[in-house]
Parts: C-alpha cells; structure tokens; sequence
C-alpha cells in the first residue's frame, strides 16, 4: 500500500458548531429487547466475571464532538469530498464513500455518504479534508479511547465466556496492528414519502457487518433494526448515552457459529422524524489483516462439538475477508434482491429482507402442512429451504421432528444442538435433544442436556407448547 503524508502542523483551527442531537420519536415502536453492559464494573472486584454473565449500559465522552466533525464534513461540497474518493474497487475503504455508491434496487441508488478515518498509523495514512486535519488531535484521541477501553474491555468479556485466557482477543485487535479499523461518520438523506415508497422504505438492506465488532453510538433519528430469532424486524431503542454493540462476520467464524453475526437494516425513521437527515458516528473493529478466520481453541466450543471451520473459511485471512466484501457492495441489484454471494473461497454471505422473510414463513406453513399429513420426507424439503434462507429456533425444530419421524437420529440430534446455540434462553432446542438423546438411549446425556437447560432458560414454561408442535 502506497503510503501517503500530509502535513497539518499549524493548521487553523475552526470553531466547530455545538451538535444538538435530535429529538426521539413519539411512536409507539417494537423496540427489540437487547442487552447492555454497564462497564464502569470492569475493574470493581468480581466486575469481569459478573458483565459476562449480567449485561448493563455502556457509556462514554465526547460522542457530540464527533456528531459535529461529521456534520461539517458531509456539508462540504461534493467535488471537495470527492478528492478524497475511497478506493472502493480494491476494497479499501479509506476516505469517501460518495453518495449513490450502492444500488438498493435495479436502478436506484442508495442515499447514503461515509467518511471513514482509519488509524492514524504510517501504513495508513492519506490526505484529508481540512475539518479532519483541523481535529486531527481529538479524532485520534476518541479512536484510542474506543479502541484501547472500550473495545477492549468487551473482547476480554467475550473471551471470558469462550473460556480462554483474557488476552485471547485482545492480541489480534491492538490499536497498533495494521488492521481496517476505524471511525465512521455516515448520513443517510431524507426521501420524500413518495421515495420510500419506491424503495420498500429501505436504506439499507439486512446485512452482517465484516469485521469483529461494530459499535454504534446513540443516534435518536430511530431507523436501525434487527432481525430477530424469531424472524421479525425490530426496532433498536436509542437510550441515553449507550452504545450499540453488533458482533460481526469475524467473531462467528472463530466459534463456529457459537456467537453470531447481527443481522440488521436501516429502514426509512417514523413519521415523526422521517424528513430529518440521520446523521451518524461508528467504529469498527478489525482483527490485524493477517489473522486466520480459523475455529479459536476454546473449551467451551469443544464441549458443545463447534470445532470446525464455519463454511470452509479457515484458510481465509481477515483482511482478505473484509476487503472481499467492501468490494461485493459495488455489486449492481438484482430483482427479489441477492438472498447470498460468494465472497471468498467457496464462503457465502446471506442477505435478508422482509420479502425473503414472508417466504420463509410460507416455506414454514408448508411444510407444518406436510407434516400434519405424514409425509415427512416432502415437509423436510420445505424446513430445509427456510433454514437456508433464515434460520430460527422454530424452523430448526420442525426439522428435527421430521429426521425424528424418518428415524435420522444423529441429523436430529445435530438440529436440536444448533437451535440450542441460536437462543441458550428459549427450552425448545433442551426439550427436541433430551427426547433424542433417550431414543437413541443416552439417558445419561439427557439428564445432562436438561440440567443445562434449567440453568439458562429464564421462562420455564416458555417455548414448550411451541417444541411440541410437530411432534
């Protein structure tokens, strides 16, 4: 990578504009019901130990300054912004991204600009806008303070949970690594209701981000939602002075699909705030470009049989990965939408939508139809093809019940494991491999199975009815 310099020593610095957030919405939404993490507990005696398990509210300083460099940034004019053009054809993300980048659907283009600040490393520096150059100091100082705390903090918290040693994560995700993190400002314009109209109110279609982890500071404009176990869309609540945490492509390959990669869409805000621009601030995480995707050596997945590489991506190198799919967002639209891409080595990407959604639920509906009527083996095509397209607690049930009925034990078994590991709180999948485990005799593992069960579900009577329902 050619290295570029540019002096900003004695450069003036301009008054940035205080940055007033704006007001939240008044609608009654469908909040998605997530967790936080109180990190201020970090150091206390006990703290690590107690977040793991007992999540609360992340908060940090300086977020407003940020907001305000953001906005200067997107109000300078487009041909300045285009000097510093990311080179996006080579998956490099480095700079500008202009508005229109992307294609939401065959012949309209998305309504979104970033601006991302990578690293102030030798090996990544570029030439910059002056309202960068001129906060050059307290840029780089937030970047550190994320990325040497924050971030930090909630890696050893991850590790932790996998049961391996604190400095695990932390090794590959050093502020000094030559890695692909960094800071984000993005704006989505406002469409005239007759625009979003055209675009299904879409900004941003049901996506995983790339890298490890992807924080999202509190943006009040509500338009962020994510998909959830059950196959709805909901809305993320934007509390005070929090940040959002989404886990990203890197972490779901380094536990085999243990921790998952959030599924999430930008949608047009309620009516209430939707003719306002929705101005935002991220960061995200990126292990050092030469880190394998390869299963980490944890006890925890072992004991739970997640030990192998998810798709084939063990040979892939992180910054290959990410670079690869920076790339595929050039990609022109298809009619229906993509529903997955090759990326890398034979490894694919999904890509969800609410129209992918309704299918899902026909596919479902069809095959609990089959199953009613016994012909189990057509019913298991039907399971086969929702869970291609969205896996959920529910779908990977039915198809249990049916490699039950066509006496495939061992593929039941496997099916009751992975709706386990999609939702540790929800009793379906204990209930499906405890009544598995007993059929093939294993009574022993089954006691264990719902000892485990007990543990982790909140609700006991919750999801049973729903278990049953196909037998």
């Amino acid at each position: 990578m050619t290295t570029v310099t540019q002096t900003i020593s004695g450069v003036p610095t301009k008054q940035l504009p205080r940055y007033e957030q704006a007001a939240e919405s008044k609608h009654e939404l469908d909040w998605a019901d997530l967790v936080t993490l109180d990190l201020s507990k970090f150091d206390t005696p006990g703290g690590k130990q107690a977040l793991a398990s007992q999540l609360k509210d992340a908060v940090h300083n300086q977020v407003d300054r940020q907001f305000a460099i953001g906005k200067e940034l997107f109000a300078l004019p487009t041909e300045e912004k285009l000097k510093y053009r990311a080179d996006l054809e080579h998956g490099n993300y480095n700079g500008y991204r202009p508005l229109g980048s992307g294609e939401l659907f065959p012949g309209l283009r998305d309504n979104v600009e970033m601006y991302n600040v990578f690293k102030y490393l030798p090996a990544l520096e570029r030439m910059q806008p002056q309202v960068v150059n001129e906060h050059r100091q307290e840029i780089e100082s937030f970047q550190r303070h994320i990325a040497e705390d924050v971030v930090q903090k909630l890696l050893v918290l991850i590790a932790i949970v996998l049961e391996l040693p604190e400095d695990y994560l932390t090794k590959g995700h050093k502020y000094d690594d030559v890695s692909e993190c960094h800071l984000r400002y993005m704006i989505y314009h406002a469409r005239t209701p007759e625009e979003n109209e055209r675009y299904q109110n879409l900004y941003s279609r049901g996506h995983t981000d790339f890298g490890s982890l992807t924080l999202l500071f509190r943006q009040p404009i509500a338009a962020l939602q994510i998909l959830t176990a059950d196959g709805s869309w909901k809305w993320v609540k934007p509390h005070a002075g929090s940040i959002t945490v989404n886990i990203a492509d890197v972490l779901q390959f380094w536990t085999a699909g243990y921790l998952k990669s959030s599924i999430h869409r930008v949608v047009a805000p309620p009516p209430d705030q939707s003719s306002l621009d929705r101005l935002g601030l991220l960061y995200f995480l990126r292990p050092a470009m030469d880190l394998s995707l390869k299963t980490v050596d944890s006890p925890l997945l072992k004991r739970l049989g997640l030990q192998g590489d998810e798709g084939g991506a063990g040979n892939i190198k992180a910054g290959d990965w990410v670079r690869a799919r920076v790339k595929g967002n050039l990609d022109k639209a298809v009619v229906g939408g993509h529903k997955e891409k090759s990326v890398l080595g034979g490894v694919k990407v999904k890509y969800y939508d609410q129209t992918m959604m309704n299918n899902v639920q026909h596919l479902q509906r069809e095959g609990r139809a089959c199953y009613k009527r016994r012909e189990y083996a057509k019913a298991l095509e039907f399971f086969d093809s929702a869970i291609g397209r969205a896996p959920s607690v529910q779908l990977l049930d039915n198809r249990a019940a049916c490699q039950d009925k066509l006496n495939d034990l061992p593929a039941a078994l496997k099916d009751a494991k992975k709706a386990i590991n999609l939702q540790k709180e929800d009793p379906t999948g204990y209930l499906r491999a405890g009544k598995i485990l007993v059929k093939m005799e294993r009574e022993s593992v089954a006691v264990e199975i719902y000892s485990h069960g007990l543990k982790n579900v909140k609700h006991a009577g919750q999801g049973y009815e729903a278990s049953d329902r196909s037998g």
